[in-house]
């Protein structure tokens, strides 16, 4: 197997070139942080393709090579009191590694968003321009610098949570926001079921919270902003839930969500269920597969469920997939050991479904070399 690290657009470029003309499949990968094998017969390392290439705190945007760092970016934006929206999280604190290096491409790539995905969005709403290499070899880019970009159709969305399926990013432009300068948690002892209830009435709260999620028997939600601001919204949504309650400041809150975030909750050992629903649907899913024997971890106010089960088997895989269809969800396995990930494949899509996709990665890589095999819609 090649391995191949190029450190600048016009090697990528040529790689891929290269790769294209003698038709061979190629591995995307970024810093390695995702649990993704991908049988190919080379293998494009972008982690040397580093760099911050604009940065304008003005007007909120940055952009970045492909293989730069996470880390480096927030590092950079903290200097202003700015941050991500979308609250990305490297993939290998999930997976059960130390955390470290995971890419901004392979954070695009993959759609990677935290628990304020529910009031600030996903990746997709602040990518707002990208650089790529299609699969006929040809260099190309979508969107600008600008939020306000109506030219032609919306690539950034398409190509966020891609999986390096349609292309390989060479640079991507992202909206920042500045950060907050305060933040509170309210913590509130309740079963699955009941926080359901109470998560859908928080979101929906003047009180503007920014994250909401259930772990270890106890609903949180997050308030940020001005403290005097935060200490009023706070008042108010705990007059709201009606119920007693407690609170956790400042670095206390960040680390509670950061145990949110990195699905702390979850023995590490466990096999890791990611499962998108509806959000009304979330907490009476999450309680049925308790009631199953899985642990279970509620975020995105009930829009995502994390369950954590034995690392054997399939890992329950045949019922985790019915119970996720019956609910209106899907899901996907993140962390298995070899063994089970072989044995807990999802089942396959409808044939309309299916056509789609097939045409949709046609239309970027009509040879079929990126990624081979990988179906980013079942991620």
């Amino acid at each position: 197997m090649a391995v191949h690290r190029p450190d600048s657009g016009e090697a990528l470029a040529g790689i891929v070139a290269e790769c294209v003309e003698a038709r061979r499949p190629m591995a995307i990968r970024g810093a390695g942080t995702t649990d993704i094998v991908i049988d190919a017969e080379t293998v494009i390392d972008i982690a040397a393709h580093r760099g911050i290439v604009d940065y304008d705190p003005e007007e909120l945007i940055v952009a970045a090579r492909s293989g730069t760092p996470l880390a480096e970016i927030e590092a950079l934006l903290a200097s202003r009191q700015q941050m991500l929206a979308f609250d990305p999280v490297d993939p290998k604190a999930i997976s059960g590694g130390a955390p470290g290096g995971a890419t901004i491409g392979g954070i695009v790539a993959s759609g990677n968003a935290g628990p304020r995905r529910v009031s600030a969005g996903a990746a997709r709403d602040h990518l707002l321009g990208f650089t790529a290499i299609s699969g006929r070899g040809e260099p190309f880019k979508a969107g600008g610098r600008v939020v306000k970009n109506v030219t032609g159709f919306d690539l950034a969305k398409l190509f966020a949570g891609s999986w390096g399926t349609l292309g390989v990013l060479d640079t991507v432009t992202l909206r920042v926001v500045p950060a907050p300068r305060f933040e509170a948690t309210l913590i509130v002892p309740c079963d699955c079921v009941e926080a359901g209830r109470i998560m859908a009435a928080g979101l929906r709260h003047a009180a503007a919270v920014s994250c909401a999620a259930w772990s270890d028997g106890r609903a949180l939600f997050r308030i940020d902003g001005f403290r005097p601001s935060v200490d009023a919204r706070f008042d108010q949504l705990a007059r709201m839930v009606g119920r007693p309650a407690e609170r956790a400041d400042g670095d206390g809150s960040k680390r509670l969500w950061n145990a949110v975030r990195t699905v702390e909750a979850i023995p590490a050992t466990a096999a890791l269920w990611r499962v998108g629903l509806p959000t009304t649907r979330g907490a009476a899913f999450a309680e049925a597969m308790a009631g199953e024997g899985f642990r279970v971890l509620i975020d995105w106010g009930g829009a995502r469920v994390w369950l954590g089960g034995a690392d054997d088997g399939d890992a329950g895989a045949e019922m985790v997939h019915q119970r996720a269809a019956t609910s209106g969800g899907q899901a996907r396995l993140v962390r298995a050991s070899p063994a089970v990930r072989a044995r807990a494949a999802p089942p396959p899509p409808d044939a309309v479904t299916a056509m789609l996709h097939r045409r949709l990665r046609e239309a970027f890589d009509p040879h079929g070399l990126f990624n081979p095999g990988l179906d980013p819609w079942e991620r």
